[in-house]
């Protein structure tokens, strides 16, 4: 995708894993920008696992109203151009649903979003991706990481604070790191119904800080938020215009 004219700044979300907090992490840093003023345009590509895309519980729904939007369908199709009911990878997804994820639809929704976010005259766009970098996103197998290196927008790469953490974040920034993509930072995140608190868990920050160098470690999610604007709360320092980066076809 070499359009100059979509050369918007922006961020890509992805994670270490399922679950672990993308949708309230892309959806804090949509509000944190709001607030500075700018227009955020936000991007679920393709989401699985529902049957009403205007259930509050769907990612969209959560993205849109953080970004602050008006929840209508002109918006959920900018926001989310691909869905299925099933909850499972992409491509498994729409094999259960009776058809072929191809590459070339998901590229097409993805621009076509970014087109329409940009006659809204959005002044940057957010783009959660599905699971982890290597999610099976369409027929051929392609992953998540192609997406990321294709839009080519700074990543942050968000982790579950708790067990396991260190070798799926450092496998995660390693993967990135051995590509084009520029990676802008990393978040633990507090999940509610993880047990976060143990000694294992109290020196996640500090060793995986030594491992994932000069990558940065923006936020070590000790506070349980409640609620994406909680969480947006505990990030609002972190300055997220300064972190939005151009393509650089």
């Amino acid at each position: 995708m070499k359009e100059p004219q979509l050369q918007l700044p922006g961020l890509f979300v992805t994670g270490t894993d399922t679950g672990v907090g993308k949708t309230w992490v892309c959806a804090a840093i949509a509000r944190n920008l709001a607030e500075t003023g700018l227009k955020v345009g936000v991007i679920k590509p393709v989401a699985t696992g529902l049957t009403d895309l205007f259930s509050d519980n769907s990612d969209a729904f959560c993205l849109l109203q953080m970004a602050g939007w008006p929840i209508r369908p002109e918006f959920m199709k900018l926001a989310c151009p691909i869905s299925f009911e099933v909850a499972a990878a992409p491509v498994v997804s729409a094999r259960a649903a009776g058809r072929r994820l191809e590459w070339s639809e998901i590229c097409d929704g993805v621009i076509q979003s970014i087109r329409g976010w940009i006659a809204l005259d959005v002044d940057c766009i957010l783009v959660e991706g599905v699971g982890g970098l290597h999610c099976p996103m369409a027929e051929g197998g392609k992953t998540v990481l192609d997406l990321i290196e294709m839009l080519d927008w700074p990543v942050v790469v968000v982790a579950r604070r708790g067990l396991g953490t260190l070798s799926k974040t450092i496998g995660t920034v390693n993967a990135l790191k051995q590509g084009p993509s520029r990676i802008a930072g990393v978040i633990l995140n507090h999940i509610p119904g993880d047990e976060a608190l143990g000694i294992p868990e109290s020196t996640a920050a500090l060793e995986l800080s030594t491992h994932i160098c000069p990558v940065g470690l923006l936020h070590d999610g000790q506070g349980l938020a409640k609620s994406p604007e909680e969480l947006a709360s505990h990030m609002k320092w972190l300055a997220w215009n300064q972190r939005l980066g151009r393509p650089r076809w």
